[in-house]
């Protein structure tokens, strides 16, 4: 839509989605709107619910853990996030919320994960997913399932090291040379 057609303006995004899922983006029409209504999603007045194709099945409730981004370490580093533990496993990274620590809060809630299929010659059983983020973080449900070891069908990036968590400073993967995959 121009400029012209939305009298001058142009619009305006209130929401992203991963370049390998599908869905619903939402746009404002003009910089106030959009403001108000991020306010909302933000202050979880906007319930937001996704369904997904896992590879494995996930238990229902609560989900937690912490992650940070792997930066500026050789040719696997990258800006998006990379890393995980599990919630409250380790003390030096349970104060993610000082804002000098690396380590950030994900918090989702599968809803229901049930039995989609499993094909023919494989012996993996693919699982469908409902699930509600508590936190929005880039990549999180992505990261998180895979962290479960039940990485979403079609994620080429974090399918690579799916049931791993950072153990601290000694993770034979930490770098992320040669272990995460490419983005689909």
């Amino acid at each position: 839509v121009s400029n012209e057609a939305m009298g001058g303006e142009g619009l305006f995004v209130t929401s992203r989605l991963d370049g390998c899922t599908s869905g619903v983006v939402v746009f404002g029409r003009s910089a106030s709107a959009t403001s108000d209504l991020n306010k909302v999603i933000r202050e979880q007045g906007q319930a937001k619910r996704y369904r997904l194709l896992c590879q494995g099945k996930v238990e229902t409730g609560l989900v937690r853990h912490r992650f940070r981004k792997l930066r500026g370490r050789g040719p696997g580093a990258s800006n998006k996030p990379t890393l995980l533990r599990a919630y409250g496993e380790r003390s030096d990274f349970s104060v993610a919320t000082d804002p000098r620590s690396p380590w950030q809060h994900a918090e989702l809630e599968v809803l229901s994960c049930k039995k989609a299929f499993t094909a023919r010659g494989c012996d993996t059983t693919l699982h469908e997913c409902e699930v509600r983020l508590v936190t929005g973080r880039t990549h999180q449900i992505r990261l998180q399932f895979a962290a479960l070891g039940a990485p979403l069908v079609g994620d080429s990036r974090y399918q690579p090291v799916s049931g791993m968590l950072d153990e601290g400073p000694h993770t034979p993967w930490k770098t992320g040379e040669g272990w995460f995959g490419e983005d689909p």
